[in-house]
C-alpha cells in the first residue's frame, strides 16, 4: 500500500484493510485491532423467607451494577474500503446494477465507492438496576395452591464515566453555516422546497453542550405483578396456569455509547461530482488525512455532512413482556406423564431504529412497476447549497441529489435514534410426554406449535423495524425467530450390565470395571426453517406468494426463481415498499440433529467417582442447510452454498467428582 495510507495506521497494530464488496466474498480482517474489552457486573442481594400457617412468604432486594470498558476499534488500525457499482453501472448513473461483477470492476479500477477510518477513544459506560420483590405461595387447600407476587425495578439510565458521548439531539437550533447555505439555496432553489422553508438546524448534543448526562429519564413505574395457581383436580390430574409482567433493561448490556467527536470517523469520499472526477482512490483513499478527535468542541457542527445517531427519541420506556400460560398434567400408566399447555406472550415498548431524516413518502412512487421518472427526479444532481461548507464529507461538492434537499435535516445524510414503540406477540401449544427415571430408563418427547409476530427492530443486525423509512409505525411481520414446529426428545438408559444390575450382579474386579456402569444418553431436536424475505422486489407477471416455494426444493433451487422479475433494469427503485420483509409461508431449510453420549461411571469409594464420556454431536453427520440466496437479481438466487451448524464431532471427556 502507498505511504499515504500506511502513514495513517499505527505501526504496532496496523492491519490489512477490510475490502468490502456487494456480491463477492470480502477480504481483509473486519475485526482487527488491539486493545481491551471488559464487562463487569457487581450484585448485592438479600432475601427473607417467612412461614405463616398456610403461607410461604418471600421478600428480597437486589442491586446490579454494570460496567463496560472498551478500547478496541477495528477501523482505527486499518480502513474499511467499499467497492460497489456506483461508477461501473450504466448507461445512466441511476441505472440498475448488473447481478455480478461491477463491484469488482470498481476494485480493478482502484475507485472505491465509500469506506471509513477512525481515530478512536476508550469509554467506560455504566448503568444499574435496583429491585424489590414480595411473593406468597398460599396453600389454600390440600389440592389448591395460589402464587401471588410483585416485583419493582428501577433502572438507572446509562452514562459514560467522563461524559464522552452523544446524549441527545437539538432539533431546533440554527447552525453557524445556515446563513451561507440559505443564501446559496436562494440562488438555485428546487420547486419542492420554497426558499422560506429551507432550514439548516439541528445537531448532536453532549452532556457539556446542553444535552442530558443520562441517556433517558428514570422510570419509577416498572411494577410487575405475577399470579399463578396449581390445582390437583384428581389424584392423577393437575391444572396449572399463570400470568406475569416482566421488564427488560435498556442499559449497558443492550446498547453502547456513541462517542462521535471523541472517536472520530473519516468518511472515504471518492468523488464530489458523482463520478465525473475523483479525489480519492485505492492508492490514496484519504488524501486530506484523517479528522482528528475534538471531543464536543464542534458542538452542533459535529459530523455535519455525514450520518449521525443519538441514544433515544420520544418517551423512553423499558421493554415490557406480558406472559401467560394454562395447561394440565396427567399421570398415565407405566410411569408416564402427559402435559399440554398453551403459552402466550405480548411484548411492548420494544426498541426500533427510527430514521428521523427520511425523504417524505409523498415524493416516492406508488407505481406497481419501476418508475424511472420518479427515480430520475430524486437522483437528479442539483446545485448544492452546502458546497465548500462541509469539507471532508460527501456533501461538499458542487452538486447533490435532489432527494438530499428534501430531507428535514438536509445537512445530514442520516439521523437515527432508538424509539421504544415496537410490539411482539407469541402463541404456542406445547405438549410433553415423559417417562420418569425407573429401572435405569427415562425418556421425554416434547412438541411445540408456535407463531411469533414482530413489530420491532433487531438492533444486533441493524434492522430498523420499518418497511419504509418514512413510515409512522413499524412493520408487523412474521418474526425471523419464528419456527412453526419444534420437536425435541432426550433420554438416558443404564445398560443392564455390572454389579447390582440384571446381568453381572456379582461381577467384580476388572470385569465390572470394563463392562459395568455404562449409560447411553441422547438429545434429538428438529424444527422447521426460518421465514425468508426478498427485499424490495417484483413478482413475475401472473406470479404471487403461493408460487414461490418449489415442489421439490434442493440446494440448486430451493424455491421457484421464476416467480420473480429478475431483470436488473426493471427492479423497483424510489418506490413505496409494499411487499413484506419476510413471508410466513416461504421458509428456508429445517434443522434436525441427533447427539449421542456414552458414559462410564467408576466408583472410587465413598462419594468419589470418575466418569468417562464419549460424546458425538450430530451423530448421523446430517448436513443441515443454511438459508438460500434471496437476492432476486443475483445469478445465485435460490441456491444454498453453506451449512447451518457443524458436521459430526467427537468429544472425549473425563469428570472427577469428590
Amino acid at each position: 500500500f502507498s505511504p499515504n495510507l500506511v502513514s495513517l495506521a499505527p505501526r504496532d497494530t496496523a492491519a490489512f484493510p477490510f475490502i468490502n464488496f456487494d456480491n463477492l466474498q470480502d477480504f481483509g480482517v473486519s475485526e482487527s485491532g488491539d486493545g481491551y474489552f471488559t464487562t463487569d457486573v457487581y450484585s448485592v442481594t438479600g432475601s427473607l423467607m417467612w412461614l405463616v400457617r398456610s403461607h410461604s412468604l418471600k421478600f428480597g432486594s437486589e442491586y446490579r451494577h454494570y460496567i463496560e470498558d472498551a478500547s478496541r476499534f477495528s477501523n482505527a488500525v486499518s480502513p474499511q474500503i467499499n467497492f460497489s457499482t456506483n461508477w461501473t453501472r450504466g448507461p445512466l448513473d441511476n441505472s440498475a446494477a448488473s447481478p455480478y461483477g461491477q463491484d469488482f470492476a470498481s476494485f480493478l479500477l482502484g475507485l472505491p465507492t465509500g469506506g471509513t477510518m477512525s481515530r478512536a477513544a476508550a469509554y467506560t459506560e455504566k448503568s444499574s438496576v435496583l429491585s424489590f420483590y414480595a411473593h406468597d405461595d398460599w396453600r389454600v387447600r390440600d389440592n389448591l395452591t395460589l402464587n401471588l407476587g410483585v416485583r419493582w425495578e428501577v433502572e438507572a439510565p446509562m452514562t459514560e464515566a467522563e461524559d464522552r458521548y452523544v446524549s441527545g439531539f437539538d432539533f431546533n437550533t440554527t447552525l453557524p453555516i445556515a446563513g451561507a447555505a440559505q443564501a446559496n439555496y436562494a440562488r438555485n432553489p428546487i420547486p419542492e422546497v420554497p426558499v422560506s422553508q429551507f432550514a439548516v438546524r439541528g445537531g448532536l448534543l453532549y452532556p457539556d453542550t446542553g444535552g442530558p448526562r443520562e441517556s433517558w429519564e428514570r422510570n419509577l413505574g416498572n411494577v410487575m405483578p405475577r399470579a399463578g395457581f396449581a390445582w390437583l383436580a384428581t389424584p392423577k390430574t393437575s391444572i396449572r396456569g399463570g400470568y406475569g409482567m416482566f421488564y427488560d433493561m435498556l442499559g449497558t448490556n443492550r446498547i453502547t455509547v456513541n462517542q462521535v467527536g471523541f472517536s472520530r470517523d473519516t468518511t472515504l469520499t471518492p468523488s464530489l461530482d458523482n463520478g465525473q472526477t475523483f479525489i480519492a482512490n485505492l492508492t490514496n483513499p484519504f488524501p486530506s488525512g484523517l479528522l482528528e478527535p475534538v471531543g464536543s468542541g464542534l458542538g452542533l457542527m459535529t459530523n455535519v455532512g455525514q450520518g449521525v445517531t443519538f441514544p433515544f427519541v420520544g418517551d423512553v420506556k423499558n421493554p415490557l413482556n406480558h406472559r401467560w400460560s394454562m395447561g394440565f398434567q396427567r399421570e398415565l400408566p407405566g410411569l408416564l406423564m402427559l402435559e399440554a399447555t398453551y403459552v402466550g406472550s405480548f411484548g411492548a415498548n420494544l426498541p426500533v431504529i427510527r430514521q428521523l431524516n427520511a425523504v417524505p413518502g409523498e415524493y416516492f412512487s406508488t407505481s406497481p412497476v419501476r418508475d424511472d421518472a420518479t427515480n430520475n427526479r430524486l437522483t437528479q444532481q442539483v446545485p448544492n447549497p452546502f458546497a465548500g461548507l462541509l469539507p471532508g464529507t460527501g456533501l461538499n461538492g458542487g452538486n447533490v441529489a435532489r432527494s438530499q434537499l428534501l430531507r428535514p435535516y438536509p445537512h445530514f445524510t442520516s439521523v437515527q435514534a432508538i424509539e421504544t414503540v415496537g410490539t411482539s406477540d407469541y402463541h404456542s401449544v406445547q405438549g410433553r410426554l415423559e417417562r420418569r427415571m425407573a429401572n435405569g430408563f427415562t425418556v421425554q418427547v416434547a412438541y411445540a406449535w408456535s407463531r411469533s409476530m414482530l413489530e420491532a427492530g433487531i438492533l444486533t443486525s441493524n434492522i430498523s423495524g420499518f418497511l419504509n423509512d418514512f413510515d409512522e409505525n413499524p412493520e408487523r411481520v412474521i418474526s425471523p425467530f419464528d419456527r412453526t414446529h419444534t420437536l425435541s426428545s432426550s433420554g438416558l438408559v443404564e445398560l443392564p450390565f455390572g454389579r447390582g444390575r440384571h446381568f453381572g450382579r456379582t461381577w467384580g474386579g476388572v470385569t465390572n470395571l470394563l463392562l459395568g456402569g455404562w449409560q447411553i444418553g441422547y438429545i434429538f431436536k428438529a424444527q422447521t426453517g426460518a421465514p425468508l424475505g426478498f427485499g424490495n422486489f417484483l413478482f413475475a407477471e401472473g406470479m404471487g406468494v403461493d408460487d414461490i416455494m418449489a415442489d421439490d426444493p434442493s440446494v440448486d433451487q430451493w424455491f421457484n426463481v421464476n416467480a420473480f422479475n429478475r431483470v436488473p433494469g426493471q427492479q423497483l427503485v424510489s418506490n413505496v415498499r409494499t411487499q413484506p420483509s419476510r413471508f410466513e409461508d416461504v421458509r428456508g431449510p429445517g434443522y434436525a440433529v441427533l447427539d449421542l453420549s456414552l458414559l462410564k461411571n467408576v466408583g472410587l469409594g465413598g462419594s468419589r467417582q470418575v466418569q468417562l464420556r464419549i460424546e458425538s454431536y450430530n451423530l448421523l453427520n446430517r448436513t443441515n442447510l443454511a438459508n438460500p440466496n434471496t437476492n432476486v437479481t443475483n445469478t445465485a438466487l435460490g441456491t444454498i452454498t453453506a451449512q447451518n451448524g457443524l458436521p459430526r464431532q467427537l468429544q472425549l471427556a473425563v469428570r472427577v467428582s469428590f
